[in-house]
């Protein structure tokens, strides 16, 4: 039997199936097939829903990706950014006199 390649939104159609009828693998086969047009085994089939988490994990990270590479979206770590800062007497008597400014005002 030829070996036939499938795209991963022929995989997610199939498991999507799977999921919505809960049919046999051969009856998964044989609509598969039809489908797509294409000869597909109860083998293809069985190792396709094996492994459907990691299919569907797979995918979902990278449509993440590509939609924050396509719009631009990136994290940047800054200087200073990452590191937590020392807590002084001075840093404290700071925020307690922001208390005192703030505590006069009603939002």
């Amino acid at each position: 039997m030829r070996r036939v390649e499938l795209t991963n939104a022929e995989r997610i159609e199939i498991i999507n199936h799977h999921s919505e009828m809960r049919i046999s693998n051969k009856a998964l086969s044989v609509w598969a097939s039809a489908k797509l047009g294409k000869s597909i085994s109860e083998m293809t089939i069985s190792r396709l829903l094996k492994r459907k988490d990691a299919l569907l994990r797979s995918t979902g990270a990278k449509t993440k990706k590509r939609f924050k590479s396509r719009h631009g979206i990136f994290v940047h770590v800054r200087h200073g950014e990452s590191g937590s800062a020392e807590i002084t007497e001075e840093v404290l008597d700071r925020i307690e006199g922001l208390k005192a400014l703030i505590s006069g005002y009603d939002p």
